[in-house]
């Protein structure tokens, strides 16, 4: 055992960062802050063109699948069959996405 230890201590490699010191970081007071949110609004580009997808209709696919892979589980539920942890949390929570997608539709234009 002590024989592997120290093999292991010879084995290690450097530190990832190197020589260099580690970074240090500001906290930002609400003023600081304020003008730091300022500056990365001033970067932001603005244009008029509308490119991109609309998010209405994607929200629309995305719920459909939702709902389909959440029948998928329920029916393998209902037949016995093992499902992950993460379709079981699809089943517990799949109300909260309704929730959420109607929140969608009603609050955006």
């Amino acid at each position: 055992m002590a024989k592997r230890r120290e093999q292991r201590r010879h084995v290690r490699s450097e530190h990832p960062g190197g020589e260099e010191a580690p970074i240090r970081f500001e906290l930002f007071n609400t003023e600081r802050l304020e003008q730091h949110a300022v500056s990365l609004a001033k970067a932001q580009k603005i244009t008029t063109l509308k490119k991109g997808h609309k998010l209405i209709p994607r929200v629309r696919e995305n719920a459909l699948v939702l709902l389909e892979a959440y029948k998928s589980v329920a029916k393998a539920v209902r037949e016995q069959h093992a499902i992950t942890p993460a379709a079981e949390w699809l089943l517990d929570n799949f109300h909260v996405i309704e929730e959420q997608v109607s929140d969608i539709h009603v609050d955006l234009p």
